[in-house]
């Protein structure tokens, strides 16, 4: 087996739009940065974007210059996210023609103040354009562009260092302000710069990482490029005191969709590693066991969980009926709604819409039309946005263009740091897919990027 390490180059300087590029990667999950309000802006400004356009021009100059050899769609590790692209876009032609996934019928105020850049980014017509671009942008920016700039392992070195270095600033930040509202009263660290109020989040962590369901995905995502970096380079440890507490901050969180996160992880685990034999079923069923059991305890226990539990109780009567919903729920509406419509295609033996979905940017429509929201709204899960806007067809081919290079990284790595990373990038689709996150996109450009350096490296 060849050697897993990389070897740093001494006195290697690297460029000012390389690091500019890895501050901006670094920045984008820390929802704590944002600097406009949505609906002054059309669009939230936060540090990171900020950052990514100064990233953007710098390596346009870079690009008029040096010149640089354009991304291949047929690229193994980007093939398959591609036809995830292909099957959002067929979905959404469907859902114009066919399901009328695009009609409203609570027209929302389109004028948000007269400014033409906020009717152009939140306006009914220009929706779906708008979501595709960004899943266009996201897919480029955090996927792709990494192998592009980060191609030599002092380059990697810094962008993972400066990950893992912002990642313990949070974890450390995030629970000092818990301590402090334990004996104060107060939280010191509000979930965005540009809130208008101060909102107590209590005991919850967050860090700079925005609301508590953010900080989820994004402990899971720096748990994971902690032991990433370990793996990659020889030369550094771990911290068994920075894992246990990161795994209280994760608990601290209190978050309903990291717990999904974690069902949806373990589900994802199950379908992708099917080796059965009689000792694996027994494991697996031990696991969904204890799994369950860990579960049941933490929701029981948790005030704000079994709210919810005890809040969903006659939910279905409630939707059929038109009724309002309960008011713990309705920070849930956008997620139940999306969910209410493919039951109720399902009940219709209507399958196109579930198979292929309805549509980019077609869930915040029935969330306008079943929970007459004054704007349109994006469910705060991505798992059912996905299932909604692009079908099960578009969520298999999503899942599996992540898991496609952790697989082949996996192989390099090899022995048990190989599957501890494998396992909790598992973990991190599943959080991305409970709590809509760009952490995943982040984490796979890595993970290409260290393929391809691992590739023209001649430790490889």
């Amino acid at each position: 087996m060849t050697s897993s390490h990389l070897v740093l180059e001494s006195k290697y300087k690297i460029d000012f739009h390389v690091k500019l590029y890895c501050w901006s990667l670094v920045a984008e999950p820390l929802m704590f940065f944002v600097l406009t309000d949505v609906h002054q802006t059309g669009s939230a400004l936060t540090l990171s974007r900020l950052l990514q356009i100064w990233a953007g021009l710098y390596f346009v100059a870079h690009v008029i210059k040096n010149g640089i050899s354009i991304p291949s769609p047929s690229f193994r590790y980007y093939k398959l996210y591609w036809i995830y692209i292909l099957v959002g876009l067929a979905s959404t032609l469907m859902g114009v023609i066919y399901f009328g996934s695009y009609t409203l019928i609570n027209s929302p105020a389109d004028d948000h103040g007269g400014l033409l850049l906020v009717q152009f980014l939140r306006g009914t017509h220009t929706r779906p354009f708008i979501e595709v671009g960004l899943t266009l942008y996201y897919f480029v920016y955090f996927f792709v562009l990494p192998k592009y700039l980060i191609k030599t392992s002092p380059q990697l070195r810094y962008l993972l260092d400066l990950t893992v270095k912002v990642f313990k600033v949070v974890v450390v930040i995030g629970l000092i302000d818990v301590v402090q509202y334990i004996f104060t009263g107060v939280n010191f660290v509000p979930r965005h710069l540009v809130d208008s109020r101060f909102i107590e989040l209590g005991t919850r962590f967050h860090g700079f990482a925005g609301e508590p369901r953010d900080a989820f995905p994004y402990l899971i995502f720096g748990l994971t490029v902690y032991y990433l970096r370990a793996a990659i380079f020889s030369q550094i440890a771990t911290s068994k005191y920075l894992v246990y507490f990161t795994v209280l901050a994760l608990f601290l969180t209190q978050s309903a969709s990291g717990l999904i996160g974690i069902v949806i992880a373990a589900s994802i685990y199950i379908v992708v590693d099917m080796r059965f034999s009689i000792a694996r079923i027994a494991k697996i069923l031990l696991t969904l066991v204890v799994g369950g059991t860990i579960l049941f305890l933490v929701v029981t226990e948790t005030d704000r969980l079994k709210e919810y539990v005890d809040a969903a109780d006659g939910l279905s009567e409630v939707l059929k009926s038109g009724d309002e919903l309960h008011p713990r729920l309705f920070s849930q509406s956008s997620n139940i709604f999306p969910v209410w419509q493919v039951f109720i295609y399902l009940s219709e033996y209507n399958v196109l819409p579930v198979v292929f979905g309805s549509g980019f940017g077609s869930a915040s429509f029935v969330n306008n039309n079943l929970g007459g929201m004054a704007e349109l709204v994006n469910p705060q899960s991505n798992f059912i946005r996905l299932i909604y806007e692009v079908g099960f067809l578009g969520l298999f081919f999503y899942v599996t263009s992540q898991l496609l290079p952790m697989q082949h990284l996996k192989s390099l790595i090899g022995d048990d740091k190989g599957r501890l990373i494998y396992l909790l990038t598992i973990l991190l689709i599943g959080s991305c897919l409970g709590h809509r996150s760009t952490t995943i996109f982040i984490f796979c450009g890595i993970v290409v990027a260290i393929i391809s350096i691992k590739r023209n490296s001649s430790n490889v």
